[in-house]
């Protein structure tokens, strides 16, 4: 580049300009880059900068406020990327084990150098992506291990990876049809911490464990913490110990005494589930075990409730245990048995065409069967009623002896202070309720649930668009008299219904001294009972969230 202040080639006059000229060129062009150096310019230039650099500072203070979180949050909120869509929940587990995919991390990564930094240190991310081998010096700097998800026989890499000795694996779903091929599980896995198997289709018969030696991993699996094992004829012979989380599905001839060493080495076991699964006869005896404390829920779903006798009266139970039954034949009428320890602090029911629906303060016990009415006697068998506060009564259709049924309930509830029914029950109702003229001379009437001040009507069918005929008004009038004439008065009536009934039942303004609603829901799910945190939420494929009103 040539010095500003020499003239260049272009610049030279001509050969005939004179020496005037000349001078007079050289004066005006020192003229014009002396009014560059004035100060007035550089003032302006200086403005110029100033300007630019707040407009940069005001474009960082723009910038997303996430990057203004501390790493540790912010690195937990970049892992809860999108999971896969197509892999639809078959209850294959009882966790969470839809992948991340490694193209929503390289996503994250693209956006800022501070995300990349904090994407590549995030070993919980990396551990979700299955049967992703991140080269050996990211993986140890990660620390992460590899997630197989295997349907066949592993060739290749997996093959070779499940080969090694120790087996450095974080995770193995294994969904195989026959015999599974125990050399590709027989070296120890220190950093195994989930395991899947299933073997065969529901119907199949095959032996998932064959050989002599049918422990899996030598029996070193210090982190294993999930366990999920399908189609099992014989469990394998691990001392499994430490479990969160254990599934046993659709397996047969299962020993009693196996499953309990495997509770009693594991007092943080969280999730406790059992689907169609049969047992081998029990000796009768539990192991030594404290209690299990952290067991939040226990299912059992499509079994006999017989056939779990050791499980139902474990020592170990807690009543903080929510207890879901699924299907289950329950144990005839009459049998000893000793009741679920969820049955203890009830303090709201339901009951259903289909089951019940127990709560207590902080936990609960459900218990649902297709196609069968609930007994009533296995209900009060199970469960106290004298402590319940709530009561839901939606029998879906009437048998010979359900008034009766009701009238005992209804009479055995002392502390009830909340009744819940369906519109064409109120007829039945109102006669139990009503105060009972003494059969001797100067006794005090009797009046059930002495407690009661609020009476929920349901008038809209919950299975078709129908409203429940209701009393008249005179006999509405003559049973809420009665009630405060004994001194045992129902303050509040709820009428509950769907948003086509387009006008309020006509008998309600004639009655004094009751506090009327009438309450519209655009869904029977917006009308629910109060439900405990571990009963209200959904915790995996066998535990979705309880509700009333639910199919």
């Amino acid at each position: 580049m040539p010095d500003p202040g020499t003239v260049s080639v272009r610049e030279m006059p001509s050969s005939g300009l004179s020496l005037v000229d000349l001078a007079r060129s050289l004066s005006e062009r020192a003229s014009r880059e002396a009014r560059l150096t004035q100060p007035e310019t550089l003032e302006s230039l200086e403005s110029v900068l100033l300007d630019t650099v707040n407009v940069r500072s005001g474009l960082n203070l723009f910038r997303s406020p996430i990057n203004h979180l501390p790493v540790e949050i912010l690195g937990h909120t970049l892992s809860l990327v999108p999971q896969r869509d197509d892999e639809a929940e078959d209850g294959l587990t009882i966790w969470s084990a839809s992948p991340v995919r490694i193209s929503d991390c390289v996503r994250l990564m693209s956006v800022c150098r501070f995300w990349r930094d904090i994407i590549l240190g995030s070993t919980s991310l990396w551990n979700s992506i299955h049967n992703f081998l991140p080269s050996g010096i990211l993986r140890a700097a990660r620390l992460t291990s590899p997630r197989l998800h295997l349907d066949s026989r592993p060739k290749g890499e997996w093959a070779t990876i499940l080969s090694r000795n120790p087996l450095d694996v974080g995770e193995i779903q294994w969904k195989y049809s026959d015999a599974l091929p125990l050399n590709f599980l027989k070296a120890p896995a220190p950093r195994l911490h989930s395991l899947t198997i299933s073997a065969g289709l529901p119907g199949w018969n095959h032996s998932l464990l064959k050989g002599d030696n049918r422990e899996l991993f030598c029996g070193q699996t210090p982190s294993l913490r999930r366990l999920a094992l399908h189609h099992m004829k014989s469990l394998p012979p691990n001392k499994f110990a430490n479990l969160t989380r254990l599934l046993l599905a659709r397996s047969a001839h299962v020993q009693p005494s196996q499953l309990l060493s495997w509770l009693a080495s594991s007092p943080r076991l969280e999730d406790l589930v059992i689907v169609e699964t049969s047992f081998t006869a029990w000796d009768g005896t539990h192991p030594a075990m404290d209690a299990l404390q952290y067991l939040r829920r226990l299912v059992i779903k499509d079994c006999h409730e017989e056939h779990l006798l050791w499980l139902i009266s474990l020592p170990a139970l807690t009543p903080g245990t929510a207890v879901r039954l699924d299907n289950v034949v329950l144990l005839p009428s009459g049998t000893t048995f000793s009741p679920y320890p969820a049955g203890q602090d009830i303090i709201r029911l339901a009951l259903r065409t289909d089951g019940m629906m127990a709560l207590g303060p902080a936990t609960g016990l459900l218990y649902r069967r297709r196609g069968d009415q609930p007994s009533f006697d296995a209900v009060q068998s199970r469960i106290s009623l004298s402590h319940i506060t709530e009561l839901w009564w939606l029998l879906g259709y009437s048998r010979a002896n359900t008034a009766d049924r009701l009238r005992q309930f209804l009479s055995a509830m002392p502390s009830l202070t909340t009744l819940v029914i369906l519109g064409r029950d109120l007829p039945r109702v109102m006669k139990i309720l009503s105060p009972s003229c003494p059969t001797e001379p100067h006794a005090s009437s009797v009046v059930p649930c002495p407690h009661l001040t609020t009476l929920r009507v349901i008038i809209s069918s919950p299975i078709w668009p129908h409203r429940y005929e209701l009393p008249s008004s005179s006999g509405l009038s003559q049973f809420f008299a009665s009630r405060v004439e004994s001194g045992h008065s129902i303050d509040h009536l709820i009428l509950e219904s769907l948003p086509y009934e387009a006008n309020p039942p006509d008998p309600i303004d004639s009655m004094e001294g009751v506090e009327f609603e009438w309450k519209k829901h655009i869904e029977w799910q917006s009308f629910e009972m109060t439900l405990p945190d571990v009963c209200a939420q959904r915790a995996h494929y066998y535990w979705p969230a309880w509700s009333v009103f639910a199919d």
